[in-house]
C-alpha cells in the first residue's frame, strides 16, 4: 500500500484504505488521512462521499457523535438518499433521545427504500410516541405506542416503553 501511494500520490482509494487500516491502531492518524482526502480540490463527488463516510466511521469509532453527525450531514448534502448516512443519523438521534430528528430520518428512509417501509411502521409510530412524550403530551404518546404495538411486525422498544408506562397497572404492563 505504501508503494502504491509513493508511486501515485493521487490514488484516493489507496489513501482511503490506508486510513481504514490505521483506524484500528491510531484513530487520530486515520482522521488526518481521511481529512486530507476531503480537502483535495480535484476529487470526484463519489470519492468525496467515500471520504466523508470514512471520516464519519472514524468519529463513530471515537464516540465523537457531534463530528460524526457533521460528516453524515455532509454526505446527505451531496447525496440526499444515502441510506448508510440516514441510518447512522437516525441511530445517533435515537441514542440522544432526539425523537424529532429520528422521525425525520426514518421518514426519509421510508421514502427511499421500499423494504424499509414494509418493516418499520411500528418503529415510526414508536418515534412519534417518543416525540410526544418529550413534549409531555401523554395522551398522544400512549396512542402512538399502542398503535405501534398493534402492528403486524412490532418494534420491540415500543412494547418495552408501553410496559414502562403501564408499570402501575400490573395487568396492562404484562
Amino acid at each position: 500500500l505504501r508503494e502504491i501511494i509513493a508511486k501515485d500520490s493521487n490514488n484516493i482509494d489507496a489513501y482511503l484504505l490506508l486510513g481504514d487500516i490505521v483506524r484500528e491502531k491510531d484513530i487520530n492518524q486515520a482522521i488526518k488521512i481521511h481529512q486530507t482526502i476531503v480537502l483535495r480540490p480535484q476529487i470526484t463527488k463519489n470519492k468525496k462521499i467515500e471520504a466523508h463516510i470514512a471520516l464519519s466511521k472514524d468519529f463513530l469509532a471515537q464516540n465523537n457523535f457531534i463530528r460524526a453527525e457533521n460528516e453524515l450531514n455532509n454526505i446527505i448534502t451531496m447525496d440526499s438518499s444515502n441510506k448508510w448516512a440516514l441510518l447512522n443519523l437516525k441511530e445517533i438521534s435515537t441514542k440522544n433521545n432526539n425523537w424529532k430528528d429520528a422521525l425525520k430520518y426514518e421518514k426519509k428512509l421510508m421514502n427511499i427504500d421500499v423494504n424499509h417501509k414494509k418493516n418499520d411502521e411500528s418503529m415510526l409510530n414508536y418515534y412519534i410516541a417518543m416525540d410526544y412524550r418529550s413534549k409531555d403530551n401523554i395522551k398522544k404518546y400512549v396512542y402512538y405506542l399502542e398503535k405501534s404495538a398493534s402492528c403486524k411486525k412490532v418494534y420491540p422498544n415500543s412494547l418495552l416503553e408501553l410496559a414502562k408506562h403501564n408499570i402501575s397497572n400490573v395487568d396492562l404492563a404484562i
